[in-house]
């Protein structure tokens, strides 16, 4: 072999080498638009605003939320709704299913189908009472009733002109808190 084959024999290897990690990136690039599109089709970011979770969430708190809901909320899920005359998304939690009877004492205590429903971290205090909703109250099909955790401050399904959230209103339901990073948890 020849000085001038040896050279050109060189350059077309390092032009082989140079096109391989070219495709090699473009592979990975792909892969890594793929994997992203599918994490923003799946999942979204959240945030609490006010007081209305306290004590389980403060205002500020993030989280990440899965976007489409394959199976139905279940009673204490905390769920993230698209609210038109509001410009945010809120956040509660779910108290009632649909076919569900409502009600609730002055309090805020929740009786859910004749049954005094078991919530753990819910802020109780003497309640406002609005002509909007008129207790005991049924939940319609396709519909959630949601109520925040600070009963006295927050406004929710025992407020609005329509007391119940249809299912396409609901973005997702949380799934992981990572603001704080102090706790930073799974949410259940």
């Amino acid at each position: 072999m020849t000085e001038l084959e040896f050279e050109l024999e060189f350059k077309k290897r390092k032009l082989q080498k140079r096109k391989q990690r070219r495709m090699e990136l473009l592979i990975i690039g792909a892969h890594l638009g793929v994997v992203l599109v599918l994490l923003y089709w799946m999942f979204g970011i959240g945030m609490v605003h006010g007081r209305s979770m306290r004590p389980a969430y403060r205002d500020g708190d993030l989280f990440l939320y899965q976007r489409r809901l394959f199976q139905e909320p279940e009673y204490g899920d905390v769920v993230v709704i698209h609210r038109q005359d509001l410009e945010r998304d809120i956040v509660k939690r779910i108290a009632g299913k649909p076919g569900d009877v409502i009600d609730l004492d002055d309090l805020g205590h929740l009786t859910r189908n004749g049954e005094r429903a078991a919530e753990t971290e819910i802020l109780f205090g003497e309640q406002d009472r609005d002509d909007w909703i008129t207790l005991p109250y049924t939940v319609p099909e396709g519909c959630y009733f949601v109520m925040g955790d600070n009963r006295n401050d927050s406004k929710d399904s025992r407020y609005w002109i329509h007391p119940y959230v249809s299912k396409d209103k609901i973005l997702g339901k949380a799934v992981f808190r990572y603001w704080p990073i102090t706790e930073m948890k799974t949410i259940k």
